[in-house]
């Protein structure tokens, strides 16, 4: 693994810039164990061997996209319910900014356009050597071209933008909230889903079941109309797809 040994500063943020790495937000969690933070840390890199999204699934990349991971020093231990939301929203807007792709937010924090998943994001909870919560934000953007391997499991990509930009974009919305607001209006806007589209939900140890899209929530929450009733989804241990059209013969 090649480091660039140097921590670089921005007016908002300090940096640490890798040719290659096995996860940044696995660097990032062992760098702060070491180091105290007063402010954002990023971490960049070109090549990332070992990423992981959530329930440990493998984020599969290639030498274009933009792969990073921000720790983030937090001033309380309460971490508001719709943080993964708001960070997508903040997404959303930073890569709007620097490209023209039509994007659309997925509950909870998934980025799509046409093609297919184009961003996700990983949010994990960790202190630094100090013992203060920080924030570990994990975030993978595609951009094309895609390799075949991504092709074939759906991923979408976006056209080429500068990576330092969309981060010091995504720092700037996420500093002028303080991670204390949610812009319902704003996803509602971009939403993936419709309301009253049906849905399945994804339980990954039960499988598929129909619902109907109800929107989301003030605090986050996906609201599903299921056969038992209204369903409030707050955990990303199950999901929300597109519902399987299946062909007659």
């Amino acid at each position: 693994m090649k480091v660039v040994r140097n921590v670089l500063s921005r007016p908002t943020c300090d940096w640490i810039k890798l040719d290659e790495v096995d996860s940044t937000s696995t660097f990032l969690k062992r760098y702060i164990k070491m180091h105290r933070l007063v402010r954002p840390l990023v971490c960049l890199t070109q090549r990332q061997t070992a990423g992981y999204g959530q329930r440990q699934a493998v984020w599969l990349t290639n030498a274009h996209a933009c792969i990073f991971s921000m720790a983030w020093p937090m001033s309380s231990h309460v971490i508001a319910p719709h943080l993964s939301l708001q960070v997508a929203v903040a997404l959303h807007q930073a890569l709007c900014e620097c490209t023209p792709s039509r994007l659309w937010l997925k509950w909870p924090n998934d980025l799509y356009n046409q093609q297919g998943k184009v961003s996700g994001i990983l949010i994990e909870v960790d202190k630094d050597k100090t013992g203060q919560v920080c924030l570990v934000i994990g975030i993978g953007v595609n951009r094309l071209p895609l390799a075949p391997e991504q092709l074939a499991i759906g991923a979408g990509g976006v056209d080429a933008f500068n990576s330092e930009e969309v981060v010091l974009a995504l720092i700037k919305r996420l500093s002028l909230s303080g991670f204390a607001h949610f812009d319902g209006d704003y996803w509602r806007q971009y939403d993936f889903f419709a309301l009253g589209e049906s849905v399945d939900l994804v339980c990954h140890q039960a499988g598929r079941e129909p619902v109907i899209y109800q929107g989301i929530s003030p605090k986050g929450e996906a609201m599903l109309q299921a056969s038992t009733g209204l369903v409030k989804l707050v955990s990303a241990q199950k999901s929300l797809r597109k519902r399987r059209v299946s062909s007659e013969v």
